[in-house]
């Protein structure tokens, strides 16, 4: 499974949208089907991270994920239960993207890491708890550090880092440990301690 989602990221960092139309394929399988949900990360990738996973077959994808969405929606409004309710597939993979809009919308305050944490807990809770698959595999990626410095006065890196390992703490603790990959992807994009950059 490690394997799967390494090259999940490493062929998203690197193949560029010229080469997209390459990996459209016209087999469609339900093996190794994939929902993706929470916010923009999973919003703006569409069918994309579908066809680069299939490579040589299109896996099956619902992306319902919402730009502009929080952990706490998701926790409090049980969107995660309606998509797996609705489902029409017995996903294998669901790539789950969430905690970096409640962190932003409230200045980078790092005292509601553990909150956050506690919401993205229960959402993969709903999905665990609510999925025909007993199976299911759950990818949660963190977020690279921005390349502004949103959080102000130098402290983006250093913010993002405690909120990730925070959250990353909770689901490790949690009873759907066994359930989830953990890959933090701050580094593939910008080493600690360098300035903020592109």
């Amino acid at each position: 499974m490690k394997t799967f989602f390494l090259q999940l990221l490493s062929t998203l960092a690197f193949v560029s949208a010229k080469d997209y139309a390459d990996y459209i394929e016209t087999t469609v399988t339900e093996e190794g089907s994939i929902l993706l949900l929470g916010d923009s990360w999973a919003a703006i990738s569409g069918d994309y991270a579908a066809n680069i996973c299939g490579l040589k077959t299109t896996r099956l994808i619902t992306n319902d994920a919402e730009n502009g969405s929080t952990a706490n929606e998701w926790a409090e409004n049980e969107k995660a239960v309606e998509s797996m309710t609705k489902a029409e597939y017995d996903y294998e993979y669901v790539w789950l993207s969430l905690g970096g809009n409640d962190f932003l919308d409230n200045k980078c305050d790092i005292d509601m890491a553990e909150e956050v944490a506690a919401d993205i807990v229960t959402v993969i809770g709903q999905v665990v708890d609510n999925s025909p698959n007993e199976n299911i595999k759950i990818l949660y990626l963190g977020y690279a550090v921005p390349s502004d410095d949103v959080c102000g006065n130098g402290m983006t890196s250093e913010l993002f880092e405690t909120m990730t390992y925070t959250i990353f703490g909770a689901i490790k603790a949690s009873d759907y440990a066994k359930y989830v990959t953990l890959h933090d992807i701050s580094e593939m994009f910008m080493p600690w301690g360098s300035d903020l950059s592109d």
